[in-house]
């Protein structure tokens, strides 16, 4: 089991709410049970559990998931300027996707990020967002809304996007980042 400050042990009870994401891990390490709750800042919190009920939880929260899918009629990728990569599908969360574009602000790769992404399917504008070395938004640069036809959605919204990203490249939207990073 992963190191802990807590040794409190703690049983789940059937009805007890579950949640999924990436900052919550279950499971059973060394014939332990553990449950660890990773915040984005800060150190995590890992607790001991029964190895019976762990095991249960686990096989209860197995049945009948079903992973999403992308829409359908979107490829995976959409080229984007050097330095962007590719526009990739991701799904956030709640079954919604998104096509995401991403680039580090600067030099740093480990610094504050710029994102460009829209929504699929349901595409309704193109937004660039700016986020802080622990992914938190942190401000929008730039957001464009879109009118198209429903067949054509990916491909408009892709080219709107590189302009976007071709906009931020060339320096039109440095005073806007400067003013969202306090001048850093």
């Amino acid at each position: 089991m992963p190191e802990s400050d807590s040794s409190d042990q703690f049983e789940l009870p059937d009805s007890a709410p579950v949640y999924g994401s990436e900052h919550v891990e279950v499971g059973i390490e060394d014939g332990d049970g553990y449950i660890t709750i990773s915040p984005s800042r800060g150190e995590p919190f890992t607790f001991s559990g029964d190895t019976d009920e762990i095991e249960a939880f686990c096989r209860q929260q197995q049945r009948g998931i079903t992973l999403p899918e992308p829409p359908e009629g979107f490829e995976e990728v959409q080229d984007g300027p050097d330095g962007w990569g590719p526009g990739k599908l991701i799904h956030t969360g709640g079954g919604i996707w998104c096509r995401v574009w991403e680039r580090p602000l600067d030099e740093n790769e480990n610094g504050p990020r710029i994102q460009v992404l829209y929504p699929v399917p349901d595409c309704i504008g193109v937004t660039a967002e700016l986020h802080d070395s622990d992914g938190y938004h942190i401000g929008t640069i730039t957001d464009k809304h879109v009118k198209t036809e429903l067949n054509k959605i990916d491909e408009h919204c892709a080219k709107l996007a590189n302009d976007i990203m071709t906009e931020i490249d060339a320096g039109e939207h440095d005073e806007t980042i400067s003013e969202i990073t306090g001048g850093e």
